[in-house]
């Protein structure tokens, strides 16, 4: 059974291009940026696991286990996890 982790992602809105950027500040190189929040979340999940191929099990090892993927709501988030962008 594959070992499951949670992570946090920091988003915010930059408001001179009105891009999306996106970082999970636990994975050093895991940032990106998108023109809506799905494009970033489908970015954000690219980045990270590109970044764990990376990871030895040392640094797999050092997350925190969890018992089921989760992620705390967000002004953006709409039912059955899909995101709102906000005008």
């Amino acid at each position: 059974m594959m070992r499951q982790i949670q992570l946090t992602a920091h988003v915010e809105r930059d408001p001179e291009t009105g891009l999306y950027i996106g970082m999970v500040p636990s994975i050093p190189g895991a940032h990106t940026q998108a023109k809506s929040l799905d494009e970033l979340q489908a970015n954000l999940k690219e980045v990270v696991e590109l970044c764990m191929e990376e990871m030895t099990p040392e640094d797999m090892m050092a997350f925190p286990s969890s018992s089921a993927c989760s992620r705390s709501p967000s002004r953006y988030e709409q039912p059955a996890h899909r995101w709102r962008e906000n005008p």
